[in-house]
């Protein structure tokens, strides 16, 4: 069921205090994961990156029920961030039919 399917869309009743003392939590972690990130390389902070958002568009497209090809999805967050060779190995030729002059 999609949350728009239900009977109560969109008059939703939630526990706000409970909502609140989750959010603290993440916020607690997620500057947690900030301050360690801090001191990443520059490398390893794209790489770190591209992992986040693979598994955040992972598991958003399982949500809805869809079914993403980690590999295409993998190449195309490394693309946006500029990291066209994560995961490819050592001595791979991305462009094969250029010329080498």
């Amino acid at each position: 069921m999609y949350i728009w399917q239900s009977g109560l869309w969109p008059q939703f009743k939630f526990d706000e205090n409970a909502i609140n003392e989750k959010l603290v939590n993440i916020e607690q972690a997620k500057q947690k994961l900030l301050d360690s990130s801090a001191t990443l390389t520059q490398p390893i902070d794209k790489e770190a990156q591209m992992d986040a958002l693979l598994q955040n568009a992972i598991r958003t497209s399982e949500i809805e029920g869809e079914k993403l090809d980690v590999g295409s999805v993998r190449s195309s967050v490394a693309k946006q961030l500029g990291l066209n060779t994560v995961g490819l190995k050592p001595g791979v030729d991305l462009h094969p039919n250029r010329s080498s002059d």
